[in-house]
């Protein structure tokens, strides 16, 4: 009858244990997308405000303008590439990586480049990209600029660099 006893106490443990399992299981499940739900929200509160913003301020206008600009667009100031003034026009941040990335030194040198910062141009009304341009083992080159806010990519190659045939 003790035996009985004794397997009956731990098959009622073990019923205990599962059921508490069971249980925590699902509070921390509830809590979890309870917290999805409430950064979605956020997120949609955020993308909201942003819109608002947006539309009191007018950059709403502005947004399409500067999507309607061509290169032709843009009075030329200074080297082509290595002024702020006279960016290399590309599509974006990718196609400001696509174009950097097809470039190479006259000799044949792979070359990498890295955003630092960006910068004002007393010519243009958006930020241009300022790029350390170094060599496949760290040599410092020059900086190049790029401004992502064109409609087109500029097919002009800065002086000393070509397009790699790839």
């Amino acid at each position: 009858m003790g035996f009985i006893l004794f397997l009956v106490t731990i098959l009622t443990i073990i019923f205990i244990l599962i059921v508490c399992v069971s249980f925590f299981q699902k509070q921390k499940e509830k809590r979890k997308k309870q917290e999805m739900e409430e950064t979605l929200e956020a997120l949609i509160n955020f993308k909201n405000a942003v819109n608002d913003f947006r539309n009191v301020t007018g950059l709403t206008e502005l947004d399409e303008a500067v999507k309607e600009m061509t290169i032709s667009d843009f009075v030329e100031y200074g080297r082509f590439g290595y002024d702020a003034t006279n960016p290399i026009m590309v599509e974006g941040i990718w196609g400001a990586k696509q174009y950097l990335i097809q470039l190479q030194t006259l000799d044949g040198k792979v070359i990498f480049s890295e955003r630092e910062c960006s910068v004002s141009a007393s010519n243009l009304d958006m930020l241009v990209d300022k790029y350390r341009i170094t060599t496949a083992d760290g040599e410092f080159l020059t900086y190049l600029y790029a401004y992502m806010y064109s409609n087109e990519t500029s097919e002009q190659v800065p002086e000393g660099f070509k397009r790699s045939l790839y």
